[in-house]
């Protein structure tokens, strides 16, 4: 299955216009082609709530939560600072959105973000996607305690006793694809 992430962004400045990312994922639904969106929801509510709308109009989407905020605000400004918005030298390490944050605090942001993404989309968000393929200990224990059924990632999220899918480049997944469709009632229980 098809994996985009970073929507709206990750750390480069929102687009004015986020339509033209949109026009991407409606190339993906013209050709009837499943894919997982990587949401960061902390960031939705930056955008005009017409592109919400439209989002919720993709059918070949199956949304999944990547990381909460991303650090936007500290990372976008630090990219503003460098002249570089499109990131094309600034930030070139691997970083852990939740680096120095207690596992309380990592949860309550995955809780509100998937809360989130549960009321756009009408039905429960059952997979996470660590940004940067990384994350501590803390965070991965927040991603399973946070109710997600399965996470999708490069590598494994150190704690972390979910499931995990890979992308098809990087190595076989150990689990099918992510429910369209989760359960009404998410009780905890495997993929099915």
């Amino acid at each position: 299955m098809i994996r985009i992430d970073d929507f709206p962004t990750g750390t480069r400045p929102l687009l004015p216009d986020p339509g033209v990312l949109l026009d991407v994922l409606w190339e993906f639904e013209r050709r009837e082609l499943p894919y997982v969106l990587g949401l960061v929801p902390a960031l939705l509510p930056r955008i005009d709530r017409l592109y919400i709308e439209e989002l919720k109009a993709l059918k070949y989407m199956t949304p999944a939560m990547h990381g909460y905020d991303h650090r936007y605000d500290e990372m976008s400004a630090r990219l503003l600072r460098a002249g570089d918005p499109y990131n094309v030298r600034t930030i070139t390490e691997r970083f852990d959105e939740f680096e120095h944050t207690a596992e309380a605090d990592i949860l309550a942001r995955l809780m509100k973000g998937r809360e989130l993404l549960q009321h756009i989309f009408g039905h429960p968000v059952a997979c996470y996607i660590p940004p940067c393929n990384f994350g501590g200990e803390e965070h991965g224990r927040a991603v399973a305690a946070a109710g997600f059924l399965q996470y999708r990632s490069a590598a494994r999220l150190s704690g972390c006793p979910l499931p995990m899918s890979a992308p098809s480049s990087g190595g076989t997944a150990e689990e099918g694809p992510v429910p369209r469709r989760p359960p009404a009632c998410d009780l905890g229980v495997g993929l099915d």
